[in-house]
């Protein structure tokens, strides 16, 4: 009884067509060893000559689709930055521009492996006596 059944189900695995989906896994071809290096240099931005802390919010727009704002150099260079530009010497990039602030993040590797974050919060310079609400 075991040997019939197992006939009559042969025929029906064999017709079976099997399609692999890639969705959710990982590239076969892909390396096991991690290389973490910087963007190549051509993607410098002149804001990445200077630290995060030397940089200064001077305006914002918003309403638009995306949002930009206006940061200021040491040099009184005045730089129109978007959600992935990058600032700092750090290879951080903005992550966020909001109407009162611009938020920087930074990342990179320990030595032992861990993913270090960073953000910074650059608020808006506002002329004094007028009140923005959040």
């Amino acid at each position: 009884m075991i040997l019939s059944s197992l006939l009559l189900a042969a025929p029906l695995l064999a017709s079976n067509d099997f399609a692999y989906n890639p969705i959710g896994k990982r590239d076969p071809f892909a390396s096991f060893i991690r290389t973490d290096t910087p963007p190549v240099a051509d993607t410098d931005s002149p804001l990445q000559r200077y630290a995060i802390d030397q940089l200064s919010v001077t305006g914002i727009v918003w309403g638009e689709r995306a949002p930009k704002a206006m940061l200021l150099a040491p040099d009184d260079t005045a730089h129109v930055v978007e959600t992935g530009t990058y600032v700092g010497k750090n290879w951080g990039r903005v992550t966020a521009i909001t109407q009162l602030q611009v938020v920087i993040t930074e990342e990179w590797l320990r030595d032992e492996g861990h993913l270090i974050t960073r953000e910074h919060a650059l608020d808006l310079k506002q002329p004094e006596g007028l009140q923005l609400g959040r």
